[in-house]
């Protein structure tokens, strides 16, 4: 992951990634108003419509789904964008799996540059938002999961920790001993979140 975030900011820099260019998107804010337009995530979120530029702080946003056109296959994605409040303060993450049970949220935090989600910090454009290769998971360098049955938010992992993914992941699940077991035999990893989810919403109470 580190080595995945490492090329993200060299590209970044590059100013050849996707991240910072600004794409198709429905937006429904908390209100009950839908925007059509086009949308990334700054500092607040950035909409384009109109020919007018509008921002809304995150915390005014109930979700943003995007298109992203994924070039190899000639089709387009709908990738979804929650608001989510995470230490009194509202993300805006990726929904990486839902079910009845669980929310499992990617999000792309450059927290020890002071910015959060694509902010701008240390030369870093402005601006994020999904790219889709076949796997988002690439995107992100933490992972939160929400359990539906306590409206828990927990940290699954986060690349700046100092501890492994597959130590963190046990704590954040350590309530299902079947998952726990698949990430000590490292059957479930990092790359497979969205497996995870899954394992959870069929395996676990």
């Amino acid at each position: 992951m580190k080595k995945i975030t490492f090329l993200f900011l060299f590209f970044a820099l590059a100013g050849h990634t996707q991240y910072v260019k600004f794409q198709e998107a429905t937006i429904t804010l908390k209100n009950g108003k839908v925007l059509n337009g086009l949308a990334r995530v700054e500092r607040k979120l950035a909409v384009k419509q109109n020919n007018e530029k509008l921002k809304f702080e995150f915390d005014e946003v109930e979700k943003v789904d995007f298109s992203v056109f994924d070039k190899k296959s000639k089709t387009t994605e709908n990738v979804l964008f929650k608001s989510v409040l995470v230490n009194d303060k509202y993300k805006l993450m990726g929904v990486i799996y839902s079910s009845d049970k669980i929310e499992i949220y990617g999000n792309l935090n450059f927290s020890r540059t002071g910015a959060q989600v694509g902010g701008f910090s240390s030369g870093v454009p402005t601006g994020h938002g999904p790219t889709y290769n076949g796997s988002l998971v690439s995107s992100y360098n933490e992972y939160y999961s929400l359990f539906k049955t306590t409206s828990k938010l927990d940290l699954i992992y986060s690349s700046y920790s100092m501890k492994k993914f597959k130590k963190m992941a046990k704590e954040c699940f350590a309530g299902c001993e079947a998952l726990v077991n698949k990430l000590d035999e490292k059957e479930l990893k990092e790359a497979d979140i969205k497996e995870i989810g899954l394992f959870y919403t069929q395996h676990c109470d």
